[in-house]
């Protein structure tokens, strides 16, 4: 349907043109030809306005969705909702896109292209474009947390097998990678984790990775190991393993240094114990 506005002036610049009495028509004719084109932009960036508006807060919606969602499907629920609140308003809305960082930061964009009423200035359509950020909330108390430092989201770094009760009051379990728990869920208040959680309990996915506050030590665990990394296995209830692990005498606190992968198996083991070998 022909916009009204655009119409009207159209006609008033052809009437202008094809009358010629005296020397002002001419005159008036040339200078409707700017006049035109700025009362078209003012117009068309208006509209233009408007659609870029209703694309960011449909966006913005979506980002907010998708975060509050937070698991793996959380770019169709964040399409979803971008496609249950975006209005075209005459304009070619094309499919969003969505990104994580894999940091807890949430991010989309969106764009649109909207035909112009007045094409005097040689446009033809207009761009517009929205994006969006938004942080994920995914709560962390976690009392166990297993870094997988350098291997994919999918490598499971911690797994619970057998029937492992959990006692972590207010605690959580947590992976940079994934977690898998077989035969009993954890027990935990949240099992948190990078990649995926399969079987434990109350699951997170696609959590934010956490920094490692140890790694500046990490040259000491080399210098105290050497090459040496046999792993260690513990048994609840008992002393710290002594195959597997250097135990260091700093101060007024002692360390223990485990060179390679840690096993912990039994009953009876606390996350106080289990801080004291890291």
């Amino acid at each position: 349907m022909p916009d009204p506005v655009a119409s009207a002036f159209r006609y008033s610049a052809l009437h202008l043109w094809r009358r010629s009495e005296g020397s002002v028509a001419p005159l008036l004719a040339l200078a409707l030809v700017p006049i035109v084109g700025a009362v078209g932009a003012a117009v068309d960036y208006s509209r233009a306005s408007s659609v870029k508006a209703g694309l960011q807060a449909a966006l913005d919606s979506a980002i907010i969705a998708g975060a509050k969602d937070g698991g793996t499907n959380w770019t169709q629920t964040a399409t979803d909702m971008f496609n249950a609140n975006v209005v075209a308003k005459g304009s070619t809305v094309n499919a969003p896109t969505f990104s994580f960082d894999g940091n807890n930061t949430y991010s989309g964009s969106a764009t649109a292209t909207l035909p112009t009423a007045f094409r005097v200035l040689g446009f033809s359509s207009l761009n517009i474009s929205a994006s969006s950020v938004a942080s994920g909330s995914q709560p962390d108390n976690s009392c166990i947390l297993t870094l997988d430092q350098g291997q994919s989201r999918s490598d499971v770094s911690l797994t619970l097998n057998g029937a492992p009760v959990v006692n972590l009051t207010g605690c959580s379990l947590r992976s940079n990678t994934s977690m898998t728990c077989n035969g009993h869920n954890g027990n935990a208040a949240a099992s948190i984790a990078a990649g995926t959680v399969s079987g434990c309990s109350n699951p997170q996915n696609n959590a934010a990775v956490v920094g490692d506050i140890y790694a500046s030590l990490a040259a000491n665990i080399t210098t105290q190991c050497g090459s040496s990394r046999i792993g260690a296995t513990w048994t609840g209830g008992s002393g710290a393993p002594k195959t597997g692990v250097v135990t260091v005498s700093n101060g007024g606190y002692t360390e223990y240094h485990v060179c390679g992968d840690l096993l912990v198996t039994g009953t009876g083991i606390s996350h106080r114990q289990l801080a004291r070998l890291r």
